[in-house]
């Protein structure tokens, strides 16, 4: 008995110290996957932080355009509203004209009834 009982206890212990390696195995593939998926979490971090820093390039750049076209719109607004003025201005001008023609043919065309009618009226004397 005694000699199978400590080939018993050897084993025992072998399957201890085996269990013990297989226990330390693991400890390290978790802490081997803790580090990978911190390095994944830094990494996926990093190119959000990336991609924000972009994004934020890239509102910048969008405002200044912005700008830029609402200061050509400004530009163009201002030249319309100008040229619109002027469009008036000769609209205006243009209708006084008229008036001030039709003012002139009305006053010719008195001139001439009364011209006609001294000519009518100074041979019968």
């Amino acid at each position: 008995w005694t000699l199978s009982e400590q080939k018993l206890r050897q084993e025992l212990e072998e399957i201890h110290e085996t269990q013990a390696k297989l226990d330390a195995l693991q400890e390290t593939a978790s802490g081997n996957f803790v580090v990978e998926r911190a390095a994944k979490e830094k990494k996926m971090f990093e190119s959000q932080k990336k991609l924000i820093e972009q994004l934020k390039a890239d509102k910048a750049s969008l405002q200044m355009t912005v700008a830029s076209i609402e200061g050509k719109n400004s530009q163009q607004l201002k030249a319309l509203e100008k040229e619109l003025a002027n469009t008036k201005r000769l609209l205006s001008i243009s209708a006084y004209e008229r008036t001030l023609e039709q003012q002139l043919k009305r006053k010719e065309a008195k001139e001439s009834v009364i011209h006609h009618e001294n000519e009518v009226v100074a041979p019968a004397r």
